[in-house]
């Protein structure tokens, strides 16, 4: 699947204009797929921006990402 990044960050970027201010993710747990590519990068900082704690999944884990990656393959069924 190809997306273009741009238009996605921007959909992003549209669809938190919206959200309060204060607290909106404040507390929630939330999981970012394809985290350690731009997109999942940019979400996850922007969602920790609003208070979630973030954790990123992505085919490797990455240690020097800004939020936790962990490694695994959401398409092998054998996993």
């Amino acid at each position: 699947m190809r997306i273009d990044v741009d238009q996605y960050l921007r959909q992003v970027a549209r669809d938190l204009e919206g959200v309060r201010k204060a607290t909106p993710l404040a507390g929630r747990r939330v999981i970012v797929t394809g985290a350690a590519g731009t997109g999942g990068q940019a979400l996850g900082a922007r969602s920790t921006e609003l208070g979630a704690r973030i954790v990123g999944l992505d085919l490797h884990a990455d240690a020097s990402a800004p939020v936790p990656v962990v490694g695994c393959d959401l398409t092998d069924p054998s996993r």
